[in-house]
């Protein structure tokens, strides 16, 4: 296929990409088991160790996802995930 039909194409795909952005979750989450994540909680991950809710968000129909900020890099998890750790 030659470059300008590549680019045709290209141009066409994206034309009809429409990007699905989260949702921001402004309420604290209650999970089935009683727990409430918020904004600013500490959690604990087995392989990441010790971060901090920095969002809570939910992909049009899907279960909320929680962005974690641990000490090397920031992590998008499920609640399951996680556990809250009192502070």
């Amino acid at each position: 296929m030659s470059q300008k039909k590549s680019q045709k194409l290209a141009k066409k795909r994206s034309a009809h990409f429409v990007p699905i952005l989260p949702r921001i979750v402004h309420v604290p989450l209650l999970l089935s088991d009683g727990t409430i994540l918020k904004q600013g909680d500490k959690v604990e991950h087995s392989k990441y160790g010790l971060g901090t809710i920095i969002r809570i968000a939910r992909y049009e129909d899907q279960e909320p996802v929680l962005y974690v900020e641990f000490e090397k890099e920031a992590r998008i998890l499920a609640p399951s995930q996680v556990l809250k750790v009192s502070c």
